[in-house]
């Protein structure tokens, strides 16, 4: 009896053993789970579900991944960091549902004009007003703050945090896929839309920060080809104004091209295509060029005189003016700081700021960098006394300075001009006509001989007239 005790005891215990080793194993899998490792049958499903990504099968992989998705969501259900996950999904269905639903919209009206147009008048004549469609940039706009928002992903597993952003991103792919369906759509209901790749890139733009660039694998698969890329650079560029998204597409472009590429270079040249129809978008070019890691200041320098140029050119004069100071401040020992000065003081001379030009401009005369434009600086200096007014001997003396110094310049051409107007206000008119005739003779093919011409000849009709 008692060895009978001893054996039930035994057991029993054996038994309780058992028990506890496979809890112990249980836990420990939950555990592998939580840290790093995954169960079996959940690693082949991860491993099958980016074959089926990599193989470009989405409908299998699409499959696939809603499966694992609703593993994980009982897996971390109530946690905040795989619902933002999950509302940020959501987010991006919504807005692609409101850009397909607005490009469907205009397709509708359009095919409805074509329609109308056939009754009526028997032939197929789209209507001459196009429906408006908004613009991409508006959808962009309205959701960044949204999808600026951080996803944590810290409680997930490594193979979880892998899935959960091939998920994403296959979604949306997805996504753009139907959007540019319907873009393509609208193109042929009204061929003059070219807005397809600004809708499509609306969704790739809003995941991607000056220090994330775009990741063109959410693209669509047609669209992620050279000649497309172009196209999608270009919309960057002047449609979003990314100039650095814009930068990264064309990148792309040229590996897949097996072309070198610089970013300094495209921004300049993209600076030198725009730079009439989009000056400030040039400039911006011109900036990134300057920060693309140069270490010359000749090219950083010579990049900031073009953007002055640009501004100057685009009647900016205030911008002007605050980048030519930009170059003589930071580079004041560069041997184009004086041409900066000079510039700057141009540019406020145009901009009608001649406060600013009267409080530095004697410093600037003083400055040995100004030498070679010493004489375009006591121009400036004599047209701010001129525009203030009530400087009339700081003006007189200031002429005679121009005239001794600068006698033969072009330079003086637009003060006698002034003289010669100042003398006809005092009806001095032989004086006058003498000064015009000289600056005529004198300096031909000046702007002020232009005029002068035209006075003179007024003022002969007036002679023959007497």
């Amino acid at each position: 009896m008692e060895d009978s005790r001893h054996s039930l005891s035994f057991r029993h215990g054996r038994r309780l053993v058992s028990v506890l080793a496979c809890t112990i194993a249980a836990l420990s899998l939950e555990a592998r789970g939580a840290t790093g490792g995954e169960p079996e049958s959940r690693a082949a499903d991860f491993a099958r579900f980016q074959e089926a990504v990599s193989s470009a099968r989405e409908a299998d992989a699409l499959s696939l991944g809603e499966k694992l998705l609703a593993d994980l969501r009982r897996k971390y259900r109530m946690d905040k960091s795989f619902e933002t996950y999950e509302a940020r999904l959501k987010a991006a269905e919504f807005l692609a549902g409101r850009m397909r639903q607005e490009l469907n919209r205009v397709t509708n009206l359009q095919a409805s004009a074509l329609t109308e147009g056939m009754v009526n008048r028997g032939i197929a004549n789209p209507s001459p007003n196009a429906p408006s469609i908004a613009p991409a940039r508006r959808f962009y706009e309205t959701s960044t703050r949204l999808f600026s928002l951080p996803v944590s992903t810290d409680k997930f597993t490594g193979a979880e945090r892998t899935f959960l952003s091939s998920y994403y991103d296959l979604r949306l792919r997805l996504l753009t896929s139907a959007v540019a369906q319907a873009g393509q759509a609208l193109v042929v209901a009204q061929p003059g839309f070219a807005g397809t790749h600004d809708y499509v890139l609306v969704l790739p733009l809003l995941h991607a920060s000056e220090s994330r660039p775009v990741d063109v694998r959410v693209l669509p698969a047609w669209m992620q080809q050279p000649e497309q890329l172009d196209i999608l650079s270009e919309s960057c560029l002047l449609q979003f104004e990314l100039l650095f998204q814009a930068m990264t597409i064309a990148k792309r472009s040229a590996e897949l091209q097996g072309q070198e590429f610089s970013p300094r270079e495209y921004f300049r040249s993209v600076a030198e295509r725009c730079q009439k129809s989009h000056p400030r978008i040039a400039a911006e070019c011109l900036r990134h060029a300057i920060d693309s890691g140069t270490k010359d200041p000749d090219v950083a320098v010579a990049l900031h005189l073009q953007i002055i140029q640009l501004w100057t050119e685009s009647q900016d004069y205030a911008l002007a003016a605050g980048e030519a100071r930009k170059v003589f401040e930071t580079y004041p020992d560069h041997r184009d700081a004086g041409k900066a000065i000079w510039l700057y003081y141009s540019a406020l001379v145009s901009a009608a700021n001649f406060d600013a030009v009267l409080t530095g401009i004697d410093n600037a005369l003083k400055d040995p960098r100004c030498e070679s434009f010493r004489g375009g600086l006591l121009y400036f200096k004599w047209v701010a006394l001129k525009r203030k007014g009530g400087q009339a001997a700081q003006v007189t003396v200031l002429e005679s300075e121009l005239f001794k110094q600068y006698g033969n310049s072009p330079l003086i051409a637009p003060v006698m001009l002034s003289q010669a107007v100042d003398l006809l206000a005092s009806q001095a008119y032989g004086e006058a006509y003498e000064i015009l005739g000289r600056l005529v003779e004198k300096f031909p093919h000046t702007e002020a001989a232009g005029q002068a011409r035209k006075m003179l000849q007024r003022l002969k009709g007036t002679k023959t007239k007497s």
